[in-house]
């Protein structure tokens, strides 16, 4: 009698199993935290401390690892066609080239890393998309630790960890999205409910905006037979109240732009077309003027990548549809909203990670493998 013994191949099943959930777990867990292991900058370069000058790899960086090498041990096919793989090749190789032409390409180069760790999770599309009891879980459960500490920790620490509101906003936006595109399950009201209050409580009112032109077209964006605007009344009727009822009181956040800025960037060439260099924004503004706000990401990207690099992000947000045609747009079209009205895209490391995985996220048909 012959026996066979294929230890090795279930040894790895189990390995890749394991590195999955747990990339998984850090990655949502900790999308929000924007601390990790120090590659490099100054804090304390202009004196009081400003933590968007240190450079970090995010915590939930090491999730993405995770995930990329479960793939590797389960030698799974890949899922990016070869002219997704040129353009992302391409678009790092961009990446350099800012960095090499940039005012400080040891600082600059390391945004290079954060890209290219962030395109890893674009092979993995199906794994954050967040569908099924366990993802919908540890997603919700990242959201609502991030905004207990942002609320109650946060400042306690020392140096303080300086949590994004806006961030967990458009991560709740995102996640009112995921839900909708689910089947009815229970508890999706009170999901929505959750998320439409951390939507309110960042206070930007651009992202409040989305959320509520989101609801209203539920049913152009999403179309199927069943009709899901009336599930989604309570969510947008009380987002909707709360939204009025600030706007009379203590009024909402609104990006402010100096344009004064802009004067430095278009009458020098190699400035307009490649910027000051990715992570030189705020040395940039501090020698143009001491009074200046942090603008949104789109001109953030402007400034420190020039015309390029604007071009190249806006073409990434897209990227995912145009190889893709099955993949709901929507995605796309919420992440170039951010990058238009969030100061954080892309200027913090952790939102950088959060794109390049959500991006890519996509719901594969009969996708079993919920865990």
């Amino acid at each position: 009698m012959k026996i066979e013994i294929n230890f090795s191949k279930n040894f790895f099943e189990i390995l890749a199993d394991f590195l999955r959930v747990a990339g998984l777990v850090i990655f949502f867990g900790t999308f929000w935290l924007p601390s990790g292991f120090f590659l490099g900058g100054d804090a304390n370069f202009f004196g009081p401390r400003i933590s968007a000058l240190e450079i970090v790899f995010p915590f939930c960086g090491i999730g993405i690892f995770l995930v990329f090498f479960s793939k590797i041990f389960l030698k799974s096919p890949r899922n990016l066609c070869i002219s997704e793989i040129i353009f992302l090749l391409i678009f790092l190789a961009l990446q350099t080239i800012f960095a090499i032409f940039s005012r400080d390409p040891q600082i600059s180069i390391l945004f290079l890393i954060l890209w290219a760790t962030g395109i890893l999770a674009a092979d993995a599309g199906a794994e954050f998309f967040v569908a099924g009891f366990f993802r919908r879980t540890i997603f919700f459960a990242g959201i609502f630790f991030g905004v207990i500490f942002e609320k109650f920790f946060a400042h306690q620490f020392l140096p303080p960890l300086e949590i994004s509101k806006n961030l967990l906003g458009a991560a709740a936006l995102l996640g009112s999205v995921f839900l909708i595109l689910e089947n009815n399950f229970f508890g999706r009201q009170f999901l929505l409910i959750f998320y439409s209050w951390i939507i309110f409580q960042s206070g930007n009112f651009p992202l409040i905006f989305a959320a509520l032109a989101l609801f209203l077209s539920v049913n152009f964006w999403h179309r199927t037979r069943e009709k899901k605007f009336a599930q989604i009344l309570l969510p947008f009727f009380l987002l909707f109240s709360l939204t009025i009822w600030q706007f009379f009181s203590d009024g909402f956040f609104f990006p402010k732009i100096n344009f004064a800025l802009f004067s430095e960037i278009f009458f020098d060439p190699q400035k307009f077309f490649f910027g000051v260099g990715p992570g030189q924004f705020l040395f940039f503004a501090a020698e143009i003027s001491q009074n200046f706000l942090l603008p949104p990401g789109i001109f953030s990207t402007f400034f420190e990548t020039g015309i390029f690099g604007a071009a190249a992000i806006f073409t990434f947000f897209f990227v995912p549809k145009i190889f893709r045609p099955q993949k709901k747009i929507i995605f796309s079209i919420l992440f170039f909203y951010f990058w238009l009205f969030l100061p954080e895209f892309f200027v913090l490391e952790n939102a950088i990670f959060f794109t390049c995985a959500l991006i890519f996220a996509e719901k594969k048909i009969n996708f079993k493998n919920l865990i």
